[in-house]
């Protein structure tokens, strides 16, 4: 059974809107900011949150103060953060034998605006009413654990992390090795992917009709020209 603990979720509120970032602090080893480390990086960090609801609440962020999702972070940037993110749940997954893991990313412009994204076991067992958000929400309490346990679960969650992402590394390199054995074996004439072929092209692949020709009419015959906008040939969608 979880024991969370009441939570002064107001004053919490408002320390967060009137310090600095606690994130920028962690990476400039701030005392004051101090948080059990999972794994870092030149790009990321990974850190037990200090108020966790569930065992094993993890924050993951990128180093650099970024805020805006849309705007301050690349396409690759973002996909190699939600690649962590992927890594970290199968390890949670690992350490916890979770039943599910709850991803989701939260902060205010007025408040933890550096970006960042919850990663959350949630074990088994728990009643539908009390998973979701009611499992996440420090309303309903967070769970007070000593310093030692929080050393020492963050412990087995960096050992579970680099177990996944060393298997993680090998799969991506044997599937890149299958990738490039593959385009070596096609002929020359194959060369462009289907990825890379316009739209048409890949669906109207190895059929000899063109795009618009009609099964009943005799191929090369002039398509007639409708007379209203009713008999005009619907466009193949």
């Amino acid at each position: 059974m979880i024991d969370r603990q009441p939570f002064d979720l107001k004053a919490y509120v408002r320390d967060t809107a009137a310090r600095p970032c606690f994130i920028c602090g962690l990476i400039e080893n701030d005392p004051a900011c101090f948080h059990h480390r999972i794994f870092e990086d030149d790009e990321t960090i990974i850190f037990l949150s200090k108020y966790p609801t569930l065992p094993g609440y993890c924050l993951v962020c990128p180093r650099e103060h970024r805020e805006d999702l849309a705007q301050d972070m690349s396409t690759d940037e973002y996909l190699r953060l939600q690649e962590k993110v992927h890594v970290l749940s199968r390890a949670l997954k690992r350490v916890f034998d979770a039943e599910r893991i709850y991803v989701l990313s939260l902060g205010s412009q007025q408040a933890n605006s550096h970006l960042h994204f919850h990663v959350v076991p949630l074990p088994g067992g728990v009643p539908l009413e009390k998973q979701q958000y009611h499992a996440l929400m420090a309303e309903h309490g967070v769970l007070q654990m000593p310093d030692n346990e929080m050393a020492e679960l963050a412990r087995l969650i960096a050992e579970a992390y680099r177990v996944e992402l060393s298997s993680h590394d090998w799969r991506r390199v044997v599937c890149h090795q299958r990738v490039r054995k593959v385009a070596a074996q096609r002929p020359p004439h194959q060369a462009m992917s289907e990825e890379r072929m316009p739209a048409p092209e890949r669906r109207f692949r190895g059929s000899a009709a063109p795009l618009h020709q009609d099964p009943g009419r005799p191929a090369g015959a002039p398509v007639p020209v409708p007379n209203s906008p009713e008999q005009a040939e619907p466009v193949p969608r």
